[in-house]
C-alpha cells in the first residue's frame, strides 16, 4: 500500500482558465464588432472590447490563483 503524497498539488480550479481568458477576450472582440457595426466606428469599440476582455480574463485569473480569506471558507 502506497502513502499517500502531502504535497499534491490540487488542479481543479485552474483546468479552465484559458478558456475563460479566451471566451472574455472572444466575448469582448465579438461585443466590440456589433458595437462598431452599428456605430460605424470601425476599430474604436473593438478595441475597447479586446483591452476590456483581457482584463476581465485576468482578473479572473488573479482571483483564482490568490484567493482572498473570505473565499477560501
Amino acid at each position: 500500500m502506497e502513502a499517500p503524497e502531502k504535497n499534491k498539488f490540487p488542479i481543479g480550479p485552474y483546468i479552465d482558465l484559458g478558456l475563460q481568458l479566451a471566451v472574455a477576450v472572444g466575448l469582448g472582440v465579438a461585443l466590440g464588432l456589433l458595437a462598431d457595426g452599428q456605430c460605424h466606428t470601425r476599430p474604436l469599440f473593438l478595441v475597447l472590447g479586446v483591452l476590456l476582455g483581457a482584463t476581465s480574463g485576468m482578473w479572473t485569473i488573479y482571483r483564482t490563483v490568490y484567493p482572498t480569506h473570505k473565499d477560501k471558507k
